[in-house]
């Protein structure tokens, strides 16, 4: 069964534009597994939107909001294939499973992008 659905849409350009100002925000939001891969891609712009949108996304699922589940405690990963998949620490899995009276979640994302835009799709459902 679902448990919970979160979209997030952002601008590139509107992440670039805030990075650009706030350099600090790069290690704010991504975790330090992130920040490597952040330091050896060529389209930071595009990094930097995709981790934040699988985040808001995310939050949404499982209606703790970012204040609640922080930065650091989740992760975007790229699996052998090429999708992605989130990496949930102990404490926010506990956090979301305490939310949605569950032992267990399995959690699902999808992102797409064109041009300057840039969209994110996540599914939090029964274990």
């Amino acid at each position: 069964m679902i448990l919970g659905i979160g979209t997030d849409f952002c601008y590139i350009s509107r992440i670039k534009e805030i990075y650009d100002k706030h350099p600090a925000f790069a290690k704010k939001l991504l975790t330090f597994s992130e920040f490597e891969d952040f330091q050896n891609t060529k389209e930071k712009d595009v990094f930097l939107t995709k981790i934040w949108a699988c985040k808001e996304a995310f939050a949404k699922a499982s209606y703790l909001g970012i204040s609640k589940m922080g930065f650091q405690n989740i992760s975007v990963k790229k699996s052998s294939n090429g999708s992605l998949y989130y990496e949930i620490s102990n404490e926010l899995n506990f956090l979301i499973c305490k939310n949605f009276n569950q032992n267990k979640i399995n959690s699902f994302l999808s992102i797409s992008h064109e041009k300057d835009f840039l969209i994110a799709f996540a599914v939090i459902e029964e274990g």
